[in-house]
């Protein structure tokens, strides 16, 4: 009785085995069952059909997402979501009631994150951005943003961008794009593995995602104590202050220099304190109400 079949990720959904054991457990072994709903709400339309690359593509993930939701629409079945934003979007989608869905957060170890050394000098301000150079990264706004703000006080910024494949970035640099990324003096850095040892060494992370329920990247940069600036339409910003959370490329330049204006107003430890308040206890304690939600008596021991 005290199982759970978890479904990590909406991506789990799209894959056609899912339909099967979806069908298998409400129809036959009747196990509570979780979906845990983390990836950029861009993802989360393009699996409901509600977006793709053709008409035909787009009526049959539709058709196939309203077997999943089906299946879904039963006691049994509740839900994580890692922001508010993707628990809105799992309310429009499913009509599930609300207090069917859990808000977790996403958590890393704070505690294991290098922490920046703010004191070391540098001929050179340091902004970066990790995750596949693509259009709902808002890599287009990364580079938008080294050009508008190439320079501070004289000091020169280096934008850097971690991820991507080696064919990825090969063809990236084959195309416009190439000549663009070269003037705007953007560094690909491609895939670094511990991404963190990268981080310690940056000033500014500015996470130019469009529609990431909540970056998991940014918050590894809270962790090592760097700013991070986003966009109001991503899940990480129901955790930062408001001076840090972005409504357009222009509003994202101001508040950039703002904080360079103002550094003074941020003393050590500021940013890691954010990321230390997302840790695996606070995911846990969402994960023990859910269990008791389900009416388990177990669970999982506490770290």
């Amino acid at each position: 009785p005290n199982t759970i079949l978890l479904f990590s990720s909406v991506n789990a959904l799209r894959k056609s085995p899912a339909l099967w054991v979806l069908a298998l457990n409400v129809w036959l072994l009747k196990r509570k069952q979780v979906v845990f709903w983390h990836e950029a709400s861009s993802v989360v339309r393009v699996t409901a059909g509600l977006q793709g690359p053709s008409w035909w593509r787009r009526l049959f993930r539709r058709l196939h997402f309203a077997a999943v939701r089906y299946f879904l629409d039963n006691g049994l079945t509740w839900h994580l979501a890692v922001s508010m934003q993707t628990k809105q979007l799992v309310l429009f989608l499913l009509g599930v009631q609300a207090e069917r869905v859990l808000v977790s957060g996403n958590a890393i170890e704070a505690e294991r994150c290098p922490v920046r050394e703010r004191a070391a000098a540098r001929p050179e301000l340091r902004a970066c951005m990790a995750g596949d150079p693509s259009w709902q990264k808002g890599f287009d706004l990364f580079i938008e943003l080294a050009r508008e703000l190439p320079a501070w006080r004289g000091q020169p910024v280096r934008y850097t961008w971690y991820g991507g494949t080696t064919e990825w970035l090969r063809q990236i640099d084959g195309d416009a794009r190439g000549d663009l990324i070269r003037r705007a003096g953007v560094r690909l850095a491609g895939f670094v593995s511990p991404l963190l040892d990268a981080l310690k060494a940056e000033d500014l992370f500015v996470f130019t995602s469009r529609s990431d329920g909540f970056g998991l990247a940014a918050l590894e940069a809270l962790a090592c104590d760097i700013p991070v600036f986003c966009f109001d339409s991503s899940g990480i910003a129901e955790i930062l202050p408001p001076e840090f959370i972005c409504s357009c490329p222009a509003d994202l330049k101001k508040k950039i220099e703002a904080y360079l204006e103002n550094l003074d107003r941020y003393p050590a430890g500021a940013f890691r304190k954010i990321a230390l308040g997302c840790g695996r206890e606070r995911f846990l304690e969402t994960w023990r109400t859910l269990e008791h939600a389900l009416g388990f008596s177990g669970g999982l021991p506490s770290p």
